[in-house]
């Protein structure tokens, strides 16, 4: 009889290790998933060209990103274009997979 429980409980515990490692990632795996989320930057625009965005983060080191025309672009909560952003506005870059600019926005002061 308790052969049959051992076994009935030996067969849970792998189960429950089965069911553990398909839903646990390897932190590899984490990385991979956390890049597909939406990442913001902030900082203040350098310069501006055709489709490339050069930007200062708030430690002042200098970020470029390439904008693509799918690109959402915000200026002052409207909708805009990426000539609009000038040189020493606030502004805050989502980026997504692989680095890809989402959006851009420029940042309101604190009132």
């Amino acid at each position: 009889m308790w052969g049959k429980w051992m076994l009935a409980g030996a067969a849970a515990v792998a189960l429950g290790l089965v069911a553990a490692g398909t839903t646990l990632a390897s932190p590899a795996d984490r990385a991979g998933q956390n890049a597909a989320v939406p990442a913001a930057h902030e900082g203040t625009v350098v310069s501006v060209t055709a489709n490339k965005l050069t930007m200062k983060d708030e430690a002042g080191k200098e970020h470029s990103h390439t904008v693509g025309s799918d690109a959402k672009i915000t200026v002052n909560g409207k909708p805009g274009k990426l000539e609009d952003l000038k040189m020493g506005v606030k502004i805050q870059v989502m980026t997504g997979e692989a680095g890809k600019v989402l959006s851009i926005s420029t940042v309101d002061k604190v009132k």
